[in-house]
C-alpha cells in the first residue's frame, strides 16, 4: 500500500511539473506572440507613417505646381489693369488640327454642342456655308457682356485626304477678369479631343490720346517687370511698338529665332479716333493692330 501511495505522490509531481512547464511555455509564447504583434504593429504604423507621407509629398508637389500659374496669371491681369482705359476687353482663342477622317454633319454638330457645353451656353445657333473646297459649320452666342464662337471647318480636294479643324474663341466685354477660367476651359476641350494647339488670351485696352516712343517703351517695360518677364525683343513700327518677352513661371511658349517668346505686348495709336490702344497677350497676338 505504501508503494502505491509512494507511485502516486510522485505521479502527482510529475503532473504538476509537467503543467507549470506548459504554463510557462504558454506564457512565453503568448510573450513571443505579443512582441511579434506589437513589431507587427510598429512596422504597420511606420509602413503608414512613410505611405502617408509620401501622399502629403505628392499633394504638396502638385499644389507647388500650380501655385506658379495661377501667380502669374494674377500678374498678367495686375499688369494689364495698372493704367486707366476706357474700354477693355478680351480675347481666348485656339485653333487646331482635328483630323483627316470624314465626318458627317451630325457627327460634327456633337463636336460643337460638346465644347459649347463645356464653356457654359445654351442659347447658341449652328449654321453652316460652304465656298470651293471648304466647309464651316459654325455655333456662335452673343450677349451684352461677351460671345462665343465655335467653328469645325472641313477642306477637301480631289485626291487628298479630309483635313477638319477646329477653332474655339470666347470674347469678354467690359472686363477681363476671367479671361484665363476660359482659357482653361478651351485647353481642356482641346486635350479631351486630342488636339495639339495652343490657347492664346489677349487683352486689349483703350487710352485716350498719344504715347511717346519712350512712354511707349516705359509703359511696356513696366507690365513686364510686373509680370516678372524678361524683354527678348523690342521694336517700333511706324505708330506701333511691338515687344516679345518670356516668363519662365508661364508653361508654353513658341520659338522666334533662338528665343523662347510667351508674352507679346503691342501699343499702336489710331490718331482719327486720338486713342492708343494696349494689347497685352500670352504666349501671342494673332489679331490684327
Amino acid at each position: 500500500m505504501f508503494r502505491d501511495c509512494w507511485d502516486y505522490i510522485c505521479y502527482k509531481i510529475q503532473d504538476t511539473i509537467l503543467k507549470n512547464g506548459q504554463k510557462q511555455n504558454r506564457k512565453k509564447q503568448e510573450n513571443i506572440n505579443r512582441t511579434t504583434h506589437r513589431k507587427a504593429g510598429f512596422l504597420l504604423q511606420k509602413t503608414a507613417v512613410v505611405i502617408a507621407g509620401i501622399l502629403w509629398l505628392i499633394a504638396a508637389a502638385r499644389v507647388f505646381w500650380n501655385m506658379p500659374q495661377t501667380g502669374v496669371q494674377e500678374n498678367v491681369l495686375s499688369a494689364f489693369g495698372s493704367a486707366s482705359y476706357k474700354e477693355v476687353c478680351a480675347d481666348i482663342s485656339a485653333y487646331g488640327k482635328y483630323g483627316s477622317m470624314e465626318l458627317t454633319d451630325t457627327a460634327k454638330e456633337i463636336i460643337l454642342e460638346k465644347a459649347a457645353e463645356k464653356i457654359g451656353i445654351n442659347r447658341y445657333t449652328i449654321e453652316q456655308t460652304s465656298r470651293d473646297n471648304v466647309e464651316t459649320m459654325q455655333l456662335s452666342q452673343n450677349g451684352e457682356n461677351g460671345s462665343v464662337l465655335c467653328r469645325f471647318i472641313t477642306i477637301h480636294q480631289e485626291n487628298v485626304e479630309y483635313e477638319q479643324y477646329l477653332y474655339i474663341g470666347v470674347t469678354l466685354k467690359n472686363t477681363v477678369d476671367a479671361s484665363f477660367t476660359y482659357e482653361k476651359l478651351i485647353r481642356q476641350i482641346m486635350e479631351e479631343m486630342q488636339i495639339d494647339t495652343e490657347v492664346n488670351v489677349n487683352l486689349k485696352g483703350q487710352i485716350h490720346g498719344a504715347l511717346t516712343d519712350t512712354q511707349k517703351e516705359q509703359f511696356a517695360q513696366d507690365m513686364l517687370d510686373m509680370m516678372n518677364a524678361k524683354l527678348s525683343v523690342g521694336r517700333h513700327m511706324e505708330d506701333v511698338y511691338t515687344v516679345y518677352a518670356y516668363n519662365k513661371g508661364i508653361k508654353n511658349y513658341i520659338m522666334i529665332g533662338k528665343d523662347k517668346v510667351n508674352v507679346n505686348i503691342c501699343i499702336g495709336y489710331d490718331e482719327e479716333k486720338n486713342e492708343t490702344t494696349v494689347y497685352l497677350a500670352t504666349p501671342m497676338n494673332m489679331q490684327d493692330y
